[in-house]
């Protein structure tokens, strides 16, 4: 991979995390038959790559 190639790459997957920052959902649920469904989403950048990736809930309510 070329250094220019690799510098859009990754300007590409920072504006993804960025994104689901924002909106974790904005992706569609991976459709992987190796994957268990509905667990993790999919979104492609670059043209040639797919990022897999899902979503942890945390419950940040206090205890007492």
């Amino acid at each position: 991979m070329s250094k220019p190639a690799a510098r859009r790459l990754l300007e590409e997957f920072r504006a993804l995390v960025k994104q689901l920052g924002a909106n974790p959902y904005l992706y569609p649920p991976c459709d992987d038959p190796n994957l268990p469904p509905n667990l993790y989403h999919k979104a492609n950048i670059a043209k040639w790559y797919k990022v897999i990736y899902y979503i942890e809930v945390v419950d940040c309510r206090s205890q007492g």
